[in-house]
């Protein structure tokens, strides 16, 4: 395993951790009706929120507003911390089976527009919707935890 030194990493008891900054983007702060949901152009080809792993020079807020920016072309109106969580197992394609989540909840002050080279497609969700989609690990964990799938 080769360690990316641009990444924030921690050693722990059971391995090496990576951390990460999610967006579970909304159409409504206060109530969701909808959720902007990608689809990964890269290995899994799962379904995923909006998130990327935190650089050393980068707090989770800043990492938030990158791959937002990035992967959805947005910018963020509202956000909260919805969870603050570490899962393990998580493996990336980096090698790190561990990873340190900050999730989340965002709105946006503009229309998407995807990275066609990492998001195969991007799409607004219900909550019935959702149950019915392949998530990475990860975010599957994540979305049972806040009840939004089962």
């Amino acid at each position: 395993m080769e360690i990316d030194p641009t990444l924030k990493i921690k050693k722990t008891k059971t391995g090496w951790m990576h951390f990460t900054a999610g967006a579970l983007i909304v159409d409504n702060f206060k109530k969701p009706q909808k959720f902007l949901i990608i689809k990964k152009r890269k290995h899994p080809y799962l379904y995923d929120v909006v998130a990327g792993h935190i650089s050393k020079k980068e707090t989770p807020l800043e990492t938030l507003t990158r791959e937002v920016g990035e992967e959805a072309g947005g910018l963020i109106k509202q956000r909260k911390l919805l969870l603050d969580i570490v899962i393990n197992p998580d493996p990336c394609r980096r090698g790190i089976d561990i990873h340190h989540w900050f999730l989340y909840l965002c709105t946006l002050k503009n229309e998407i527009t995807p990275d066609k080279d990492e998001v195969a497609d991007i799409k607004w969700y219900s909550q019935a919707e959702l149950q019915d989609l392949e998530f990475v690990s990860p975010t599957r964990k994540m979305l049972r935890i806040l009840k939004l799938i089962e």
